[in-house]
């Protein structure tokens, strides 16, 4: 469907058509885990939209981009884009659109090695009564988990996981859900809750797989492996491990070192194996 909106488009020589296709295009390579497309594609909506002033377009495509360069591990590229995205959610009266890019870089902060930084955003935007959504609620709680287990608060972070999911489970967010779960079983695998983060964990791994959301679904199998490693099932482990490993070669993300490492230390290192594009990608 999009190839044909964005052919036609094409056709038409309609900038402003031909830039929103491209949006279209990377967020779904991004929901994809398509890194490689999702910067291409989003990239060229980023530049129509500019070229076009479609402002509306352009918030969401610079959210996007700064998304993806942080999982590329691109955090000056995000940051810059996120706060461009920020300035014209403002200008739009877009408050959750604004929430949710400002979240954005409180997670960037995490993987930039500053979760202090992150939990003082997470605070200033509850504190400021900017989540007016069940959605950006949970996705606030969800980046205070992930700061207060990295700083290795991990009970801290059990609270505010345990606070995200009630409220997934309770409002379908299905998707967070999944990730709330194995995010959660990680910070209850190093307070030694083994048996609940094996729950979890599997529980997660389900979820991801059945929404076909495979980066995602590498991370739970990861925890999950993790998990059964510390309660002594090395078998199991290692297949969660090995299937972990297959889908981050597949998707060329950087866990796949991860993961073989992991493997190795258990004693059963990875065979390699050529990394495979996926839907005309080189790297979600």
């Amino acid at each position: 469907m999009v190839e044909s909106l964005s052919a036609a488009a094409e056709h038409c020589q309609d900038p402003l058509a031909q830039g929103r296709t491209h949006f279209l295009a990377g967020n779904i390579a991004l929901a994809m885990s398509q890194l490689s497309r999702a910067e291409e594609q989003t990239g060229l909506a980023v530049q129509l939209a500019r070229r076009t002033d479609d402002i509306v377009i352009l918030r969401q495509a610079l959210n996007d981009l700064g998304l993806t360069k942080q999982l590329r591990g691109k955090f000056q590229d995000a940051i810059a884009l996120y706060n461009e995205a920020i300035t014209l959610a403002r200008r739009l009266g877009h408050t959750t659109g604004e929430l949710a890019t400002t979240v954005n870089t409180a997670l960037l902060h995490i993987y930039a090695g500053e979760p202090r930084v992150a939990v003082r955003i997470c605070e200033e935007v509850l504190s400021g009564g900017a989540c007016q959504s069940d959605e950006g609620l949970a996705y606030t709680y969800y980046v205070l988990g992930m700061a207060n287990h990295t700083l290795g608060d991990h009970r801290q972070a059990v609270a505010w996981f345990e606070r995200c999911l009630s409220l997934c489970v309770a409002t379908r967010q299905h998707s967070r859900e999944a990730y709330t779960r194995f995010r959660l079983a990680d910070s209850l695998r190093e307070l030694r809750v083994l048996d609940r983060a094996r729950a979890e964990a599997a529980r997660a791994a389900e979820l991801c797989e059945e929404a076909a959301d495979h980066r995602n679904h590498g991370l739970a199998l990861m925890v999950l492996g993790n998990t059964l490693l510390d309660l002594g099932e090395a078998r199991s482990a290692c297949e969660s491990l090995t299937k972990a490993h297959a889908l981050f070669l597949r998707l060329d993300l950087p866990e796949a070192e991860r993961t073989a490492q992991l493997l190795a230390a258990a004693g059963h290192p990875p065979v390699p194996a050529p990394r495979a594009a996926t839907g005309g990608t080189a790297d979600a």
